[in-house]
């Protein structure tokens, strides 16, 4: 008993005096980007949206909330950073009260998919009021860090009964925009930047997104599954594009704006546009880098959706 309420203690006082970089295994809110105090603040009083979002980067820095709105459409993205189906799960039962969806679009991607959840687990745990499923989440996660960043967070909870507010809506090269898009400026994408990563499909992320499709159809959700376009040698380098896809298609509206045409109507997937899914476009004109669209990017991508959105379900 000592033992535990020394290391609590320990990791409080840990929390609040050292930098950063003297506490690796303790997250703050300020610690990360991608604006998820402020996106979540903002989730808990907005009411009743046409279009939910969720993903992760691909998601809040690809769907632009006002491009929506021109169209007639009120939506709310609830993407946060490296968020796999684990934390997508758990953000739309949170909020699915407030904000009442009549449809999800969910940015799905193999990488996501392959990954244990612990960063976007910690970056959640850092900007939401401590509860039981987060805890439940960090033991899931079986990560020090998830836990000490939920003891610390729990610490700062009850010492000031609130969430430390981020007020700064611009980070590096991104500026938030109400509603919860992350706006990237007019940079161009470099052809040595984020060109690999690996794929490797994780039982536990394809468990929880099976229960979060259930969750949506048992609500009468319309969902629509998009795999957001990345530059071509990046999409390439996973070994797993062909079984996610068959999983996606097996599960909904599945949408991939990496193939060809040719390509989606042999897997019997959605055909796409001519121009992402084609690569009639040089990478270094709709992208900021590997796997993020630039503003020019984001707004033919957005077009290509509000296309998707004017058929039939399943059309």
């Amino acid at each position: 008993m000592f033992t535990v309420t020394f290391y609590v203690v320990f990791i409080c006082i840990w929390g609040t005096i050292f930098p950063a970089f003297l506490r690796p295994n303790v997250h703050k809110a300020e610690d990360v980007s991608g604006f998820t105090n402020i996106r979540l603040a903002e989730a808990a009083i907005a009411k009743n949206v046409d279009i939910l979002f969720l993903g992760s980067s691909r998601a809040y820095r690809a769907f632009d909330n006002r491009i929506f709105s021109l169209s007639g459409y009120s939506s709310f993205n609830l993407g946060t950073s490296n968020q796999t189906p684990v934390q997508s799960f758990f953000l739309l039962k949170k909020y699915f009260a407030n904000l009442q969806p009549k449809m999800v679009i969910f940015e799905v991607n193999p990488d996501i998919f392959s990954g244990d959840g612990t960063e976007s687990t910690v970056d959640l745990i850092s900007n939401t009021k401590p509860d039981i499923n987060l805890l439940l989440m960090a033991r899931a996660s079986k990560n020090i860090k998830a836990w000490n960043s939920f003891i610390y967070s729990s610490f700062s909870h009850l010492i000031q009964n609130k969430l430390p507010q981020q007020k700064n809506n611009t980070q590096n090269d991104l500026q938030y925009i109400k509603g919860g898009f992350a706006r990237t400026s007019d940079n161009f994408y470099h052809t040595n930047n984020g060109n690999y990563y690996y794929c490797h499909l994780n039982i536990n992320q394809l468990v929880v997104f099976e229960k979060m499709i259930l969750f949506l159809k048992n609500n009468g959700i319309r969902t629509i599954l998009v795999q957001a376009p990345v530059v071509k040698k990046l999409y390439l380098s996973c070994a797993e594009n062909e079984r996610f896809d068959s999983i996606m298609i097996a599960h909904g509206d599945y949408y991939n704006f990496n193939l060809t045409s040719v390509q989606s109507k042999f897997t019997n997937n959605h055909a796409t546009s001519d121009v992402f899914s084609d690569y009639k476009i040089t990478d270094t004109i709709y992208f900021s880098d590997g796997q993020h669209l630039n503003q020019k990017g984001v707004v033919f991508f957005n077009q290509m959706i509000l296309n998707l959105l004017k058929k039939p379900n399943n059309q």
